[in-house]
């Protein structure tokens, strides 16, 4: 019986030891995948704010939301943090004029000149979503000229996780 028993223990452990090898693996993947999304995200903005010049802004907000399926709305901003323009499908709601100088997705790059990347928080204006924002510059004569800004609504990102390979019994 003793033998039983070590031999089921090691059986055990070797077991535990290949599910643990499986979960690290996916946490890999995982960070992999996000790491990919967010760069992915950062890039169309800075393309965005870089064609600013170039397309009218509701167009270039509008194409930016419904080209990028996890994208829920966008804005862009003046230099004091006053929304110029928005996109959000669905939404009759007119945020224009209102200010978002209080809101870290307007601070943060303001302050660095560089992309953000914000916490999770839920919507006010244009509903009440769980969603994390990722914004932008954008200059006009090389001067700070304002903020634009994507909602990525996360039901939609981890949706994306949903074609990882899980091990059994896992699931997003």
């Amino acid at each position: 019986s003793f033998l039983v028993s070590v031999a089921l223990n090691a059986a055990i452990v070797h077991d535990l030891s290949r599910q643990h090898a499986k979960l690290n693996a996916l946490q890999q993947q995982f960070f992999a995948t996000i790491t990919q999304k967010l760069s992915h995200f950062q890039g169309i903005l800075a393309f965005s704010s870089y064609n600013l010049s170039h397309q009218p802004q509701p167009i270039l907000l509008k194409n930016l939301v419904t080209s990028t399926p996890e994208f829920i709305s966008a804005l862009l901003t003046n230099a004091d943090g006053e929304v110029l323009d928005y996109y959000k499908a669905f939404i009759d709601q007119d945020i224009r004029g209102d200010s978002v100088a209080h809101r870290a997705y307007f601070q943060q790059p303001r302050q660095t000149g560089l992309p953000y990347i914000s916490d999770v928080f839920q919507g006010k204006r244009l509903g009440n979503d769980w969603l994390f924002a990722v914004s932008n510059t954008y200059t006009k004569g090389g001067q700070f000229a304002g903020v634009i800004e994507a909602s990525v609504l996360l039901t939609r990102l981890t949706e994306q996780f949903k074609t990882l390979t899980l091990p059994r019994g896992c699931h997003v």
